[in-house]
């Protein structure tokens, strides 16, 4: 990815994934507005992203 966006952590989502889409775009948005609802915040120490496989 060539042009950086404004949030840091956006950007190493789109990193992982591999291509800036607009399902990517409305889940990161969506889980944001669910950690502000819920008062809830990631944990101490967890840095970076995470995904797991089948």
């Amino acid at each position: 990815m060539t042009e950086r966006l404004a949030d840091p952590e956006f950007d190493a989502v789109v990193e992982f994934h591999g291509h800036l889409c607009l399902d990517i775009a409305l889940g990161y948005r969506v889980a944001k507005a669910a950690m502000r609802a819920l008062a809830c915040e990631r944990p101490p120490g967890c840095a970076g992203v995470r995904a797991w496989r089948r």
